[in-house]
């Protein structure tokens, strides 16, 4: 166990991304103004206490999560498809794949950063989540369903995006490009050509599925829209990981 905390000290591609996410200021920025929207929603949408007595529940969770996966969304497929550093010394981790570090070691960093700062925007958002989540008079297993649901997405979508820095390394408008084009796509689009993958409509469909009828028939079984939207993204996340690993340098 100490040998592999001191490996995992010692990756370049941690050590990089620790500094680039945690440590540098504008991704931390960006981390304080995200939990700034966050609050503020919370705070616009809170119910008044005579709507509290209403028989049906408030949509504050629904809504508050909805918002959170909108800016981890986002965020993901931007860090994923860009380089490491600061705007003055920028590097990309499959340049740091070489004779100091295989690409076992890249593998290990790339998975261990990109799951711990998809955590760190959890952990954030977490605190008014479960505040929205207590008004709504939402269950503890819908609402684990629904972070299960933000965390699968949120990795597929960073390394669908770590997928266009392999593939586009030296084109950073290019890829800039393609990572905004591919949030509109699977985030935005999707709810319109293909529902169940929408990971939005998978988080309405936890509270209003069967009344908005957003159920899937699969062999006979019938899916909710949030169901759906899980396995597409886990085999997502998985494609996205396989060719990551491929295409990294021996």
């Amino acid at each position: 166990m100490p040998g592999a905390v001191a490996s995992l000290a010692a990756n370049p591609i941690l050590r990089q991304g620790v500094f680039s996410y945690f440590l540098s200021k504008t991704p931390l920025t960006a981390a304080l103004h995200y939990l700034l929207a966050l609050a503020t929603v919370l705070f616009v949408i809170w119910p008044k206490s005579q709507y509290l007595r209403v028989g049906s529940p408030p949509l504050t969770f629904s809504i508050q999560v909805i918002v959170a996966t909108l800016i981890m969304t986002y965020l993901s497929f931007s860090y994923g498809a860009a380089k490491l550093g600061d705007e003055t010394l920028q590097v990309s981790p499959i340049a740091l794949v070489g004779p100091g570090l295989s690409r076992r070691g890249a593998v290990i960093g790339l998975t261990v950063l990109t799951i711990g700062h998809t955590l760190f925007f959890v952990a954030l958002a977490f605190p008014l989540l479960v505040a929205a989540a207590h008004v709504s008079g939402i269950s503890t297993e819908n609402f684990a369903r629904a972070l299960l649901l933000v965390v699968v997405c949120t990795l597929a979508y960073r390394w669908l995006g770590l997928l266009t820095l392999c593939v586009w390394e030296t084109q950073d408008f290019l890829r800039y490009v393609m990572a905004r084009a591919a949030f509109v796509l699977f985030v935005l689009g999707s709810a319109f050509f293909l529902p169940p993958l929408n990971p939005l409509l998978g988080l309405i469909s936890m509270s209003f599925g069967e009344e908005l009828g957003q159920v899937v028939r699969l062999f006979g079984h019938e899916l909710s829209y949030a169901t759906v939207a899980l396995i597409i993204h886990l085999l997502l996340l998985l494609g996205a990981y396989i060719m990551v690993v491929k295409l990294l340098k021996n």
